[in-house]
């Protein structure tokens, strides 16, 4: 997977997921304790209101952490490195200071000796931060994130790109402002250090501005200019734009249900079959790929998909210019918030397009440069608007026949259960106030 870092590109394509796999990769092995508790306290008392219902965050299946600290994220998806955080108490006042907490409320909670401390801490102080320190926090971000814009709309930046290739490691590529690579190496700090030169050097030929301006992501408050989005009514996701044609135009072939049913049989035909949990018979990811190939021009071109693009969350998503509708890529050898079970994976899809009228296809599968197994690929029709409210996606679940219980929402007579409601961007408000599911995890109740 190609991702293009450095805040050149991260601003453009900001309204796409953060990233999913480094991060959580970071977050188990370098982030301390701390962060997850805050983290944890935040997603389960801050109502959506509070919380920031305009995140321009799509958080699927990954540790709380990222989305109480967006700057951590950052980190996580190759924005930042370890290297940015030079003073974690600092950086722990910003994000405290973002979420509406008071400068006394921040005193109490750091007090805390242990991380459980800690979380009772944020959670008693919760409730007691005051509307005008709510949206002091706010309006520092939006502040943040204004002079990043101003930042971006300077084409001549260095960037950090990074190459995942899967056991082996990550490569990191570092290239001037004209674009031209200027080291590649596995040492992450190595490229870091290579890319706050260049900012510097950048800077000075900008007429001396300095090379404290250039080295933007050393500031905190930059690291944390994507942890919100600006109340936009854009459409809710930027995608890298790129031209590509469909492998068939048979709508049967390209239907989660019909692949799913073929899968199935195919398996039952070589010996294969297997269930799952509560008796779901299982499609293995080497049975999808081998139908795949076995259907004409099943596979993309890998070349179609090498373009540097801000891919997190579940897939790497892309727009077709030319029918508009976005194009994603799973994780390689994966299947989103379902793993390694291609069967639950084409369940969830055709379970969407059955209950929310939702028009995802699938499209094949594709083994870019590099990577050890295919990934899949999928597209869904674009959806103009902006992220529901909570209280409009309870309405429009409830609208639709489902009822709330136990932190999912349940369909007494399908027979089936949604949830990831808190997710923004699972559910799209559009311009005249109807709603769309585009995102959500969906899947058969148990009995």
């Amino acid at each position: 997977m190609l991702k293009a870092t450095g805040w050149g590109r991260a601003a453009r394509k900001a309204g796409l997921v953060w990233g999913e796999q480094t991060a959580q990769e970071l977050a188990q092995n370098a982030i301390a304790p701390v962060f997850e508790t805050i983290a944890s306290a935040m997603r389960t008392d801050m109502t959506p209101r509070d919380a920031g219902q305009e995140f321009s965050r799509y958080i699927e299946d990954i540790p709380a952490t990222l989305a109480a600290t967006g700057w951590l994220a950052l980190i996580g998806c190759g924005l930042a490195s370890v290297r940015d955080i030079k003073n974690p108490q600092a950086d722990v006042d910003v994000a405290l200071r973002h979420w509406g907490f008071s400068e006394e409320q921040s005193r109490r909670i750091k007090a805390a000796a242990t991380p459980e401390a800690f979380d009772a801490a944020v959670r008693e102080e919760m409730p007691l931060r005051t509307p005008g320190d709510i949206a002091a926090g706010r309006r520092e971000a939006e502040a943040a994130w204004r002079q990043a814009e101003q930042e971006q709309a300077d084409p001549a930046q260095p960037r950090l790109e990074a190459i995942t290739r899967g056991e082996r490691g990550t490569e990191w590529i570092v290239r001037d402002s004209a674009g031209r690579e200027t080291l590649r190496t596995p040492n992450s700090e190595t490229a870091q250090l290579a890319l706050a030169e260049l900012q510097q050097s950048a800077a000075r030929r900008r007429g001396g501005e300095g090379a404290a301006e250039a080295n933007t992501e050393d500031s905190p408050e930059n690291l944390n200019q994507l942890r919100m989005s600006k109340g936009r009514q854009e459409p809710h996701r930027l995608a890298q734009p790129f031209n590509t044609r469909y492998l068939s135009h048979d709508e049967q072939l390209r239907d989660p249900a019909h692949v799913l049913q073929r899968v199935l049989r195919e398996g039952e035909r070589a010996g294969e079959s297997e269930s799952g949990k509560h008796g779901r018979r299982l499609a293995s990811a080497s049975r999808l790929f081998a139908w795949a190939d076995e259907q004409r021009r099943a596979r993309f071109d890998s070349e179609t998909f090498l373009v540097p693009e801000f891919a997190g969350g579940e897939h790497s998503v892309f727009i077709d210019r030319e029918s508009g509708r976005l194009v994603k890529l799973t994780k390689p050898g994966l299947f989103g918030a379902q793993a390694e079970d291609a069967g639950a994976y084409l369940e969830r899809l055709a379970l969407s397009n059955r209950v929310f009228g939702d028009d995802v296809r699938f499209e094949g599968i594709v083994t870019l440069p590099g990577e050890h197994a295919p990934r899949v690929v999928t597209s869904q029709s674009f959806v103009e608007g902006r992220d529901a409210t909570a209280a409009e996606q309870a309405e429009y679940l409830r609208s639709k026949g489902f009822v709330e219980h136990d932190g999912r929402w349940v369909h007494p007579v399908l027979g089936v259960a949604v949830w990831d409601t808190q997710t923004p961007g699972n559910v799209i408000t559009r311009p005249d106030g109807t709603m769309q599911a585009v995102d959500l995890q969906v899947e058969m109740r148990q009995p």
